[in-house]
This record gives C-alpha cells, sequence and structure tokens, in this order.
C-alpha cells in the first residue's frame, strides 16, 4: 500500500469542512439566499419560487416568476377574461427557502 502525501490529505480534509460548514449555514438559512433559485422562463432572472402556468395559445408551461405572473395571469389567480389561455397548477414552496 502507497503511502499518502500528508500535505494532501490535510488539504482534503480542509475543503471537505469548508463545504459541510456552507451546507450547514445553508441549513439554518444563513447562506446565499440564490442558492437553489432557478430562472424565470419569462424574464430569465433567477428566482426562489416560481409558479408553472401556461400562458399563451401554444399550452406550453412556463415557470413565471411573481412580476411575470401578474402580467400573465391579470392578477388573479384563477386568471382574468382578458386572459383566456393563462392556467396554473399549484406547487410547493421550494424547501429551505425563507420567505
Amino acid at each position: 500500500m502507497a503511502a499518502r502525501d500528508p500535505e494532501a490529505r490535510q488539504a482534503h480534509k480542509q475543503a471537505v469542512k469548508e463545504a459541510k460548514a456552507a451546507k450547514r449555514l445553508q441549513k439554518q438559512g444563513l447562506g446565499d439566499p440564490m442558492a437553489g433559485a432557478k430562472p424565470c422562463t419569462l424574464c430569465d432572472r433567477p428566482r426562489n419560487l416560481l409558479v408553472r402556468c401556461q400562458v399563451d395559445a401554444s399550452g406550453a408551461w412556463q415557470m413565471a416568476c411573481g412580476r411575470c405572473w401578474l402580467a400573465a395571469s391579470g392578477g388573479q389567480v384563477d386568471g382574468a377574461a382578458s386572459h383566456p389561455h393563462y392556467r396554473r397548477v399549484v406547487l410547493p414552496s421550494p424547501r429551505g427557502v425563507r420567505q
């Protein structure tokens, strides 16, 4: 069995400790607030909370942020009469995100 380089082992241990600390902070809600954020398919801004909805005649499902959702739905949960192609699906909030 070959002897391992003690400096490489120490560097690896330090990297593992840093990764665990970052993960611990994220679970406590103290880490990066945009970690795990996904882009809105209508405006491409990263957001933690998206609404899955259909907004046009193509029937393609979109993931919309709050601002885009208001424009797509007319501000109504089930859509306004002026937005005939609007449909939405209720999605649970992502885990670990504080709102």
